[in-house]
């Protein structure tokens, strides 16, 4: 899904993009709620952030704001 999302994003198919981070995004934050082990917490958490603020930027061109 995070693929598509770049990929889509690259293409310029910004509404594609940001509906496909948010449907990956979705699943990371639930593997997150449900990782116990302190290392791998932060690692989807990092993980989380970089694709959040992809989709923040594909969200952006989408509406024409940058």
């Amino acid at each position: 899904m995070l693929l598509s999302a770049t990929t889509a994003s690259a293409e310029g198919n910004h509404s594609t993009a940001v509906e496909q981070y948010k449907a990956a995004l979705e699943i990371l934050i639930q593997l997150l709620q449900g990782e116990t082990a302190v290392v791998r917490q932060t690692e989807l958490s990092n993980y989380i952030s970089y694709y959040m603020d992809m989709a923040e930027r594909a969200k952006q061109m989408a509406t024409g704001q940058e």
